[in-house]
């Protein structure tokens, strides 16, 4: 988890000069925590049923090590087009379950 959330910051900072889901991209830190939280646990639960926590945890206990712990979830983040946020979040669906419990995100997360 450790990686992923490190990460995942490393994408937020790009995006930290954008919330919500779907093709419009996030406006805040805080939403896209939130929605590549709510993409990597959906997966994690996805691969490991039985050991992972409730999907309301997961995206709760991911926000908070993304964003909430700093301060930072209410920050603008970086305007990035539907497409490209789209591909970042639709990427989770192709991680394999080894991938998942490294903590990977999806190349296309990467690359924001």
């Amino acid at each position: 988890m450790k990686r992923l959330l490190l990460g995942t910051l490393m994408v937020l900072g790009l995006l930290a000069s954008c919330g919500g889901g779907g093709a419009n991209p996030p406006k805040t830190v805080g939403e896209a925590c939130g929605d590549i939280g709510d993409s990597w646990c959906e997966r994690a639960r996805e691969c490991f049923p039985s050991g992972a926590p409730s999907q309301t945890a997961c995206a709760n206990d991911f926000v908070k090590g993304c964003c909430q712990d700093k301060g930072t979830c209410a920050n603008p983040a970086r305007a990035i087009g539907g497409e490209e946020w789209n591909q970042c979040l639709d990427g989770f669906g192709d991680l394999t379950c080894p991938e998942v419990k490294a903590g990977d995100l999806p190349t296309p997360c990467l690359s924001l």
